[in-house]
Formats: C-alpha cells, structure tokens, sequence
C-alpha cells in the first residue's frame, strides 16, 4: 500500500476517455468510479453505503444535469459526498488536461509520479516555513505541511539543530493542512527524550492498527522535553497538523494557542476515476492511545483560546513571563519581561477600529526605511491608510489610536512616533521584534 497520509495530494486511475465537456455519459461514469472506488476503500464500509444512495438519488433526480464544467462538477461531487459521509477529508478534484493513467504497482511500491511530487516539495521547502530566534531566545518554526520523512528529514533536522539550544520553542501550525503521518511522529522526536507512543492508525485494508512513537535516536540535535513548547493552531489547521497538536496536548508536552481546529482526522489517499477526475478517500482511522478517541468532527481545542491572528504574540508573551518566572538572574528576568511588554497587546479578530481624521493620517504618507532591505511606502485613499513592503502587497492599517494601527493579514502591527532626533519615524512590530524606520525625504 503507498504510504498513507492526512494531506491530500494528487492522486490519479483508470484510462477511459473523457471528452473536453461534460455530457451525461461522463458525469455517469465519474459517480460510478467514484461509487466504486468508496465502497472499496472507505474506512467505513456503512457510511460508503450511504454516501452512495445520497448521489444516486441526486443523479436520479438530475440534480447534476446542468453541470457541464468539470470544476463545477467536482465541486457539486464534494459537497455531497461530505455532507453525506461527514468527513472533510472526502473530496472530488478535477483536471484541465488528462492525468497519465496510474501505473501499476504492488501494495508495498512507490507512489506514482514521485519525481514531480519530490518538486513540488523542494518548491515548497518540505513544508518549512519560517524559522528564526525570537527575543528572548524563544525559538519559532511554522510547519505548513508534513511531508514524507525520506524527503524532509535533512530540512527538518537542520530546524531542530538550529532552535535546539532556544530556551522555548513555538510551533506555527496555523496553515498547516496536513501530511504524513510518519513525519508528525520525525518531528515531534526533537520534543521527547524517550521513546513515545504518540498515536495510531487503524486500516481498513487487513483490519490492522499501525503504532507511531517518537525515535529515542535522530539526527542532529534534539530541543529535549524539559522546555516549554507553545503550538498556534486556527480554525484552517487540519489533519496531520491536527494529530501534532492533539498529541502535544494529550501528552501535556506543549500550551496549544489559538483556535479550534478544523477536525479532520481520517488519513488516505488518492484515487483516479478517469483522466480528468480523481477522489480523496481516506481508508484509516486516528486512535489516540491515551485516550481512544481522535479529534473527527471535534477538532482540538486549544488551552488557551485567542483569535488565530493574536496567537503568535499570545505565546510569546506566555513563553517569556514564563521564562521571567524561572530565571534565577534578576536582571535577565527584568529583561524579558521588558520584552513581554514590548510586544504590546493582542489585537484581536474584532478589534475596534477607530477613525483616524485625514489630516492626521497625511503626516503619516511617505517612505520608511525598516532596513538596508526594507523600505515601506504609507499612502492614503479616503480615511484609508494602507502599508506595502518592497516585493509585498498592499495592506489596509486599521487604527487602535491615532498612533498605533495593526494588518488583519498578518501578525503586525504599525506605530507611528518621532525618533530621538524628533524625526518622523515608523516603528514595525512582528515576530516580537520592534523594527524602527526613519521616513525618507
């Protein structure tokens, strides 16, 4: 079988010809293979059952008929097959040009069409975000995906290594989407110092329950499982980024900060049903071995609840008061509670926003150099003023005062003052880091 996962990829199957617009034919063909493929693979045989009858009257009453875009239809096929089965892990995918047939392979043989997969995961950078030290040596990775461990165990051995000696560690989850389950398992080695049963899969396919624990060995240098660990989580971090998380909290490990997850927790994998269309199925199941249940439908709720858009500077604060709290230094606590302070309060998702005159916010157009690299451009439309870094696009400031505004897109925020030589200055506040730009004449 090829290696399992919680992320969708890009699946493909059978070589019938499909003509460039849906007629009637077609669209019968595309629910019969996706019938078919269901009822063999499905986790759950009854719900597949299901699933089938809810398209089958919807096809008999010509629910689909009028459907003659391939992207129309595959998205009407999701709809229901989730609605019908209560798994958002189900879904259609359709392609503007014919898949190549999926070759064939035996269970244990490789994905099809790994090289343009291994591609798409170098683009990606194994699905490695950011990764930098925070003040106060707080580490920060952002996780946006789980890939296969044979291909991100150098990037991600090289990120551990890198924040291994940080006095705390937060784990961005925020757009993580998913991914292999053995590579939530290569990752969250880096947090444990003994072996750890972190989760199990139960396959449909032989009715076998597949275990993954953390490695006691890997490459590079471990964080270690005596320091705090902060993992942000949104209503959009979903499947693999779910059991990260959900086992962090299980094993009280790390403070999850942010929002509920999205609840999806059934792994698979893809499908072809014809040349221009393919299907998710998810053939597993998530046990958590602590507590029996996963977090399907439920999501995993966080410890502490804050709008994704304020869990980064939530945790920071977290991690350095907690820091403050154990350091036997006084001038090393006073420090980084001056960096708590720093970061300012969290903006919140519905924030009030206050309306600043226009004569106020033309002294604020201009040019503002942050860094060698960095220059931001202020301008105004109306009672708007909006922000663009060089390379970056342009983002609406909304104001708290009529000196401090924050970006809705992005964790920062914008603070208006004079310099110590009384010039005009912007003062960029992200990653907890103060970033002070004089404006250019």
């Amino acid at each position: 079988m090829a290696p399992a996962a919680f992320a969708q990829d890009t699946p493909r199957v059978d070589t019938v010809a499909q003509a460039p617009t849906l007629d009637a034919a077609a669209r019968a063909q595309v629910i019969d293979a996706l019938v078919r493929q269901l009822n063999d693979y499905y986790v759950f045989p009854d719900i597949a059952a299901k699933i089938e009858v809810a398209l089958r009257d919807k096809q008999k009453r010509g629910a689909y008929d009028g459907l003659v875009r391939r992207q129309d239809f595959a998205e009407a096929l999701t709809a229901d097959v989730r609605a019908a089965g209560n798994d958002l892990h189900l879904g259609v995918r359709a392609s503007d040009t014919p898949m190549p047939p999926e070759p064939a392979r035996d269970k244990t043989g490789p994905a099809p069409d790994e090289a343009r997969m291994l591609a798409r995961m170098k683009e990606l950078n194994y699905g490695l975000g950011g990764i930098e030290k925070l003040p106060g040596n707080i580490g920060y990775l952002e996780v946006r995906g789980f890939v296969p461990v044979k291909h991100a165990e150098q990037a991600f051995t090289a990120a551990m290594t890198q924040l291994a000696d940080c006095d705390a560690l937060i784990v961005d989850l925020r757009r993580n989407g998913g991914g292999d389950p053995a590579g939530v398992a290569f990752l969250t080695s880096y947090l444990f110092d003994q072996r750890t049963h972190l989760n199990d899969l139960h396959w449909r396919e032989g009715n076998r329950t597949e275990e993954f624990w953390t490695r006691a060995d890997v490459p590079g240098k471990k964080f270690g499982q005596q320091k705090p660990v902060y993992v942000l989580t949104s209503s959009k971090t979903f499947s693999g980024g779910e059991e990260f998380s959900n086992n962090l909290k299980v094993l009280q490990r790390a403070t999850l900060v942010g929002e509920t997850t999205g609840g999806g927790a059934n792994p698979g994998r893809g499908h072809q049903l014809t040349p221009y269309f393919s299907a998710f199925i998810p053939n597993g199941r998530a046990i958590n071995p602590i507590t029996k249940t996963s977090w399907e439908h439920t999501g995993v709720a966080p410890d502490v609840k804050v709008a994704a858009s304020d869990a980064l500077i939530v945790a920071q604060k977290m991690a350095l008061e907690k820091l403050a709290a154990a350091a036997s230094d006084p001038q090393h606590a006073k420090a980084l509670r001056a960096s708590a302070a720093a970061l300012g309060s969290p903006v919140g998702a519905d924030s009030e926003v206050i309306k600043v005159a226009p004569a106020v916010l033309d002294g604020y157009i201009g040019r503002y150099q942050v860094s060698p690299k960095m220059i931001i451009d202020i301008t105004r439309s109306g009672d708007r003023l909006y922000g663009q870094a060089q390379g970056q696009p342009v983002m609406e400031l909304f104001a708290k005062s009529d000196t401090e505004f924050f970006v809705r897109e992005v964790d920062a925020q914008v603070r208006f003052n004079k310099a110590d030589d009384g010039s005009p200055q912007l003062v960029l506040i992200q990653n907890g880091r103060n970033m002070p730009g004089k404006k250019l004449n």
